[in-house]
């Protein structure tokens, strides 16, 4: 028999055993339709990794959930990523080393500025608009 793990709507994983089949193009296109239809309705932001350390609770609007960590009885009305990455990077007791010390690497390089390039050779409003004369005074 073959175990075959498929995740659910809460991250958590359930094991199903299925019996080996026989190929059939009708099997194979099946599948592919099944795929196809998924991918369809699919959209917006993909989930982020702190859901593997987070449980997914029910459902409250498009793509917003209630969350509760999953190494404390700590509650989240609604799960926002930013929140819960800072609650396990720096608050939660119970959370393995591993995964606080991950969480604070990762909000150390999100936070951590980007050097944009400067123009130095921007030209001045002067050399484009001549002056001819100043204006008159009221």
């Amino acid at each position: 028999m073959v175990s075959q793990y498929s995740e659910t709507a809460s991250n958590t994983f359930s094991v199903s055993e299925n019996k080996p089949q026989e190929y059939s193009e009708t099997n194979e296109t099946s599948r592919s339709n099944q795929s196809l239809a998924k991918c369809k309705y699919v959209s917006g932001k993909k989930q982020g990794d702190i859901w593997l350390y987070v449980n997914q609770g029910i459902s409250l609007d498009r793509g917003h959930y209630k969350a509760s960590c999953k190494y404390c009885s700590v509650l989240w009305e609604r799960g926002r990523p930013d929140n819960m990455c800072l609650y396990l990077a720096r608050q939660c007791l119970n959370v393995p080393d591993e995964i606080k010390y991950f969480w604070q690497d990762f909000i150390a390089e999100e936070k951590t500025p980007t050097k944009k390039k400067v123009k130095h050779n921007q030209s001045e409003i002067t050399i484009h608009f001549p002056k001819i004369e100043p204006l008159p005074e009221a």
